[in-house]
Protein backbone atom coordinates (compact mmCIF):
# COMPACT_ATOMS: atom_id res chain seq x y z
CA UNK A 1 0.00 0.00 0.00
CA UNK A 2 3.13 2.11 1.23
CA UNK A 3 4.22 1.46 -2.32
CA UNK A 4 1.40 2.72 -4.71
CA UNK A 5 0.73 5.73 -2.33
CA UNK A 6 3.95 6.66 -2.77
CA UNK A 7 3.97 6.17 -6.51
CA UNK A 8 1.04 8.35 -6.89
CA UNK A 9 2.75 10.94 -4.80
CA UNK A 10 5.98 11.21 -7.08
CA UNK A 11 3.78 11.08 -9.96
CA UNK A 12 1.76 14.18 -8.97
CA UNK A 13 4.89 15.85 -8.42
CA UNK A 14 6.25 14.83 -11.83
CA UNK A 15 2.91 16.78 -13.70
CA UNK A 16 4.25 18.93 -16.00
CA UNK A 17 2.28 21.62 -17.26
CA UNK A 18 4.44 23.08 -20.37
CA UNK A 19 3.69 26.52 -21.01
CA UNK A 20 3.41 26.97 -24.88
CA UNK A 21 2.72 30.00 -26.64
CA UNK A 22 1.00 31.94 -24.00
CA UNK A 23 0.89 35.65 -23.79
CA UNK A 24 2.10 35.89 -20.69
CA UNK A 25 4.93 34.12 -18.26
CA UNK A 26 4.49 32.63 -15.05
CA UNK A 27 2.77 34.89 -12.22
CA UNK A 28 4.76 35.63 -9.27
CA UNK A 29 8.23 34.99 -9.93
CA UNK A 30 11.01 34.48 -7.67
CA UNK A 31 13.10 36.49 -10.18
CA UNK A 32 12.96 37.80 -13.33
CA UNK A 33 15.76 38.50 -15.96
CA UNK A 34 15.87 41.13 -18.74
CA UNK A 35 19.19 41.35 -19.36
CA UNK A 36 19.44 44.87 -18.77
CA UNK A 37 20.44 44.43 -15.00
CA UNK A 38 24.29 44.83 -15.87
CA UNK A 39 23.87 48.06 -17.72
CA UNK A 40 24.80 48.82 -21.45
CA UNK A 41 26.22 45.53 -23.31
CA UNK A 42 28.74 45.54 -25.69
CA UNK A 43 26.44 43.61 -28.73
CA UNK A 44 28.21 40.34 -29.17
CA UNK A 45 29.29 39.80 -25.82
CA UNK A 46 29.36 36.21 -24.61
CA UNK A 47 27.27 35.51 -21.95
CA UNK A 48 28.53 32.67 -19.57
CA UNK A 49 28.34 33.55 -15.62
CA UNK A 50 27.54 37.29 -16.21
CA UNK A 51 24.06 36.97 -14.53
CA UNK A 52 25.05 34.26 -12.05
CA UNK A 53 24.35 36.54 -8.96
CA UNK A 54 20.46 36.64 -10.20
CA UNK A 55 20.68 32.73 -10.11
CA UNK A 56 21.37 31.83 -13.68
CA UNK A 57 24.13 30.70 -16.00
CA UNK A 58 24.23 29.97 -19.49
CA UNK A 59 26.22 27.60 -21.81
CA UNK A 60 26.12 25.58 -24.83
CA UNK A 61 25.75 27.27 -28.40
CA UNK A 62 29.04 26.78 -30.51
CA UNK A 63 31.74 29.01 -30.13
CA UNK A 64 31.20 30.87 -33.52
CA UNK A 65 28.02 32.09 -32.33
CA UNK A 66 27.79 31.73 -28.94
CA UNK A 67 25.12 33.12 -26.43
CA UNK A 68 25.29 36.81 -26.79
CA UNK A 69 23.52 40.21 -25.99
CA UNK A 70 22.24 42.70 -28.41
CA UNK A 71 21.84 46.44 -26.93
CA UNK A 72 18.93 48.55 -28.81
CA UNK A 73 19.86 49.54 -32.18
CA UNK A 74 21.90 46.08 -32.86
CA UNK A 75 21.17 43.60 -35.36
CA UNK A 76 17.84 41.92 -34.43
CA UNK A 77 15.79 44.07 -32.55
CA UNK A 78 12.09 43.21 -32.36
CA UNK A 79 10.38 46.94 -31.60
CA UNK A 80 7.23 45.13 -31.92
CA UNK A 81 7.16 43.06 -28.62
CA UNK A 82 7.79 44.57 -25.21
CA UNK A 83 9.80 40.83 -24.50
CA UNK A 84 12.30 41.80 -26.51
CA UNK A 85 13.52 45.36 -25.74
CA UNK A 86 16.49 46.75 -25.13
CA UNK A 87 19.11 43.99 -24.40
CA UNK A 88 17.95 40.34 -24.95
CA UNK A 89 19.63 36.78 -25.47
CA UNK A 90 20.45 35.79 -29.02
CA UNK A 91 22.87 33.63 -31.10
CA UNK A 92 23.63 36.77 -33.77
CA UNK A 93 26.55 37.93 -33.94
CA UNK A 94 27.43 41.22 -34.12
CA UNK A 95 27.01 41.63 -37.97
CA UNK A 96 24.14 39.42 -37.92
CA UNK A 97 25.44 36.58 -39.68
CA UNK A 98 23.33 33.52 -39.44
CA UNK A 99 22.99 30.06 -39.84
CA UNK A 100 26.05 28.34 -38.97
CA UNK A 101 26.70 24.66 -39.39
CA UNK A 102 25.14 22.79 -36.78
CA UNK A 103 22.22 22.96 -34.14
CA UNK A 104 21.82 25.35 -31.94
CA UNK A 105 21.73 24.36 -28.20
CA UNK A 106 21.31 26.70 -25.54
CA UNK A 107 21.27 26.06 -21.65
CA UNK A 108 20.30 28.07 -18.95
CA UNK A 109 21.37 26.64 -15.52
CA UNK A 110 19.52 27.71 -12.40
CA UNK A 111 21.62 27.91 -9.25
CA UNK A 112 18.62 26.36 -7.12
CA UNK A 113 16.19 23.88 -7.94
CA UNK A 114 12.94 25.64 -10.08
CA UNK A 115 9.55 24.81 -10.09
CA UNK A 116 8.81 26.77 -12.71
CA UNK A 117 10.05 29.35 -14.77
CA UNK A 118 9.04 31.00 -18.62
CA UNK A 119 11.01 33.20 -21.38
CA UNK A 120 9.93 34.70 -24.17
CA UNK A 121 12.02 33.30 -27.37
CA UNK A 122 11.24 33.67 -30.95
CA UNK A 123 13.24 31.95 -33.31
CA UNK A 124 13.29 30.88 -37.37
CA UNK A 125 12.46 27.39 -37.16
CA UNK A 126 9.49 25.70 -35.79
CA UNK A 127 11.61 22.80 -34.72
CA UNK A 128 12.15 24.19 -31.91
CA UNK A 129 12.63 21.24 -28.43
CA UNK A 130 12.39 23.09 -25.06
CA UNK A 131 13.34 20.09 -22.40
CA UNK A 132 13.64 20.34 -18.73
CA UNK A 133 16.43 18.26 -16.80
CA UNK A 134 16.65 17.77 -12.73
CA UNK A 135 20.34 16.75 -11.51
CA UNK A 136 21.48 15.93 -15.64
CA UNK A 137 17.61 13.51 -16.37
CA UNK A 138 14.97 14.72 -18.15
CA UNK A 139 12.18 15.65 -16.87
CA UNK A 140 9.95 17.29 -19.57
CA UNK A 141 10.07 18.62 -22.75
CA UNK A 142 7.88 19.48 -25.59
CA UNK A 143 8.50 20.80 -29.03
CA UNK A 144 7.66 25.10 -29.66
CA UNK A 145 5.68 26.42 -32.02
CA UNK A 146 7.58 29.43 -32.56
CA UNK A 147 8.50 31.48 -35.22
CA UNK A 148 10.65 35.11 -36.06
CA UNK A 149 7.98 37.58 -36.07
CA UNK A 150 7.09 39.41 -32.68
CA UNK A 151 3.80 38.91 -31.52
CA UNK A 152 1.28 38.44 -28.48
CA UNK A 153 2.15 34.77 -27.84
CA UNK A 154 5.92 34.30 -27.47
CA UNK A 155 6.19 32.93 -23.71
CA UNK A 156 7.36 29.20 -23.59
CA UNK A 157 8.45 27.83 -20.49
CA UNK A 158 7.42 25.13 -17.62
CA UNK A 159 5.31 24.89 -14.69
CA UNK A 160 4.60 22.31 -12.08
CA UNK A 161 7.61 20.29 -11.86
CA UNK A 162 10.99 20.54 -10.42
CA UNK A 163 14.38 21.53 -12.12
CA UNK A 164 17.44 23.18 -11.87
CA UNK A 165 17.99 23.93 -16.15
CA UNK A 166 16.36 24.07 -19.39
CA UNK A 167 17.98 23.10 -22.62
CA UNK A 168 16.50 24.82 -25.94
CA UNK A 169 17.47 22.88 -28.95
CA UNK A 170 17.05 24.10 -32.82
CA UNK A 171 18.51 22.81 -35.69
CA UNK A 172 16.83 23.54 -39.51
CA UNK A 173 16.13 20.27 -41.89
CA UNK A 174 19.75 20.66 -43.37
CA UNK A 175 21.33 20.86 -40.49
CA UNK A 176 21.85 24.53 -40.15
CA UNK A 177 21.77 26.47 -36.98
CA UNK A 178 18.99 28.08 -36.59
CA UNK A 179 18.74 32.03 -34.92
CA UNK A 180 16.69 32.60 -31.91
CA UNK A 181 16.06 35.41 -29.45
CA UNK A 182 15.05 35.10 -25.72
CA UNK A 183 14.17 37.97 -23.21
CA UNK A 184 12.06 38.26 -20.11
CA UNK A 185 13.52 34.81 -18.64
CA UNK A 186 11.44 34.36 -14.95
CA UNK A 187 11.72 31.61 -12.28
CA UNK A 188 10.76 30.65 -9.04
CA UNK A 189 12.81 28.69 -6.80
CA UNK A 190 11.41 25.55 -5.26
CA UNK A 191 9.21 26.30 -2.18
CA UNK A 192 7.94 29.33 -3.77
CA UNK A 193 4.08 30.39 -2.84
CA UNK A 194 3.24 30.29 -6.51
CA UNK A 195 2.55 26.33 -6.38
CA UNK A 196 2.00 26.10 -2.44
CA UNK A 197 -1.50 25.28 -2.64
CA UNK A 198 -3.41 22.29 -1.61
CA UNK A 199 -2.02 19.19 -3.38
CA UNK A 200 1.03 21.23 -4.87
CA UNK A 201 4.83 20.23 -4.95
CA UNK A 202 5.44 21.11 -1.53
CA UNK A 203 2.93 19.02 0.16
CA UNK A 204 3.10 16.22 -2.47
CA UNK A 205 7.01 15.99 -2.36
CA UNK A 206 6.75 16.12 1.91
CA UNK A 207 4.25 13.11 2.02
CA UNK A 208 6.37 10.97 -0.40
CA UNK A 209 9.47 11.66 1.60
CA UNK A 210 7.28 10.17 4.66
CA UNK A 211 6.02 7.72 2.93
CA UNK A 212 9.41 6.46 1.28
CA UNK A 213 10.42 6.82 5.21
CA UNK A 214 7.80 4.79 6.56
CA UNK A 215 8.59 2.32 3.95
CA UNK A 216 12.50 1.85 4.53
CA UNK A 217 11.48 1.39 8.58
CA UNK A 218 8.78 -1.02 8.09
CA UNK A 219 11.57 -3.05 5.29
CA UNK A 220 13.92 -2.83 8.16
CA UNK A 221 11.95 -4.23 11.15
CA UNK A 222 10.88 -6.71 9.63
CA UNK A 223 14.32 -8.03 8.20
CA UNK A 224 15.13 -7.72 11.89
CA UNK A 225 12.31 -9.28 13.04
CA UNK A 226 13.73 -12.32 10.85
CA UNK A 227 17.30 -12.54 11.98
Amino acid sequence: MLKTLLFCALASVASATPITNSATGIASPTQVVTFEELGPLTPGTIITNQFSAFGLTFSGLSPAYANSVIAPGGAGVFDASTAFDDNFLTNFDGANNQNAPGPSNLTISFASTVQAASFGFLTNGSDTTIAAYLGGSLVESFVAGSNFTPGTTDFFGFSGILFDSIQISNSNPTGNQRNFALDTLAFSVAGAPELNRAGSLTALALLATLLLSAARRRESDRLAAGS
